[in-house]
């Protein structure tokens, strides 16, 4: 393994699960993987939500005015359709972690639409309303406008730490020493990031200066669970043992995962 090249470790769909000494759950990332829809989700989700901004004022003013029974009937279809942009909210934040490699970043590119397509709908039920009533709206769409931009400064922030990082990962993968370790010790923390288990991990590896054991979080889906004994890769930069070091399975091996994975699984009301 030593001698692998880069373009011979795994993808990203490959290589679960996904290791840092430094980073935790969904904050762990990995390079930008296969091509992306990022913009076109990111349109269709800001444009669905509009209708969904416009549906919650006009069904509460409705309801608050008591204009009729059928208001109820409308709300029933008011809450089916949220589920429409809620689903394009997941594809958003699946396609912009294609782009950033990390799940918290990609969250938050997802929500700049969400917000900004509902604040631009709330404003036009206000315009409806208007009067007093639409005024006060109004504060609404401009807290929806502030979330915007406080979740716009969040990924934006999110984004250049991912291309500082994938900048190092790169290089580690270019210059770096790798060296074959052990999975010696994986602690199931009972903690899961949108369904997936979260793990604290001991890896062995031998340097110079005899054997070393390195601490990290892993984060996995339930069925790739890698048992202790698995077979690692460990890079380091040259020379500097106790520099930050990349770890990933070994992809000439067989990986060893639990085969047990319900006991993985999260709990049903979580």
């Amino acid at each position: 393994m030593a001698d692998a090249t880069p373009d011979e470790l795994p993808g990203w769909d490959e290589h679960l699960p996904h290791f840092s000494t430094h980073e935790k759950g969904d904050r762990i990332t990995t390079l930008p993987f296969g091509p992306s829809l990022l913009t076109f989700f990111a349109v269709v989700s800001g444009v669905l939500y509009v209708p969904a901004g416009v549906g919650g004022v006009l069904f509460f003013h409705s309801l608050a005015q008591r204009e009729s029974h059928f208001v109820w009937w409308l709300g029933v279809l008011y809450i089916f359709y949220t589920f429409l942009p809620l689903m394009l909210s997941d594809i958003t934040t699946d396609e912009a972690t294609k782009v950033t490699g990390q799940r918290w970043t990609g969250k938050r590119i997802a929500a700049i639409p969400a917000f900004a397509g509902t604040g631009v709908g709330i404003l036009g039920a206000a315009i409806w309303v208007g009067g007093p009533t639409g005024g006060w709206i109004s504060l609404l769409a401009a807290a929806c406008g502030v979330l915007a931009g406080i979740v716009t400064l969040c990924a934006w922030r999110g984004i250049r730490y991912t291309q500082r990082r994938h900048a190092w990962i790169s290089w580690m993968r270019r210059y770096g020493t790798r060296t074959p370790g052990f999975l010696r010790e994986v602690e199931f923390l009972k903690k899961w990031i949108d369904g997936n288990p979260l793990f604290t991990v001991v890896v062995e590896y031998p340097t110079e200066h005899g054997a070393q054991r390195v601490t990290a979080s892993m984060v996995t889906t339930t069925r790739r669970v890698p048992r202790a004994g698995t077979a690692m890769v460990v890079t380091r930069r040259p020379g500097d043992t106790g520099a930050d070091v990349l770890i990933d399975l070994d992809p000439t091996g067989q990986p060893q995962f639990d085969r047990n994975s319900a006991k993985y699984s999260e709990p049903s009301g979580n």
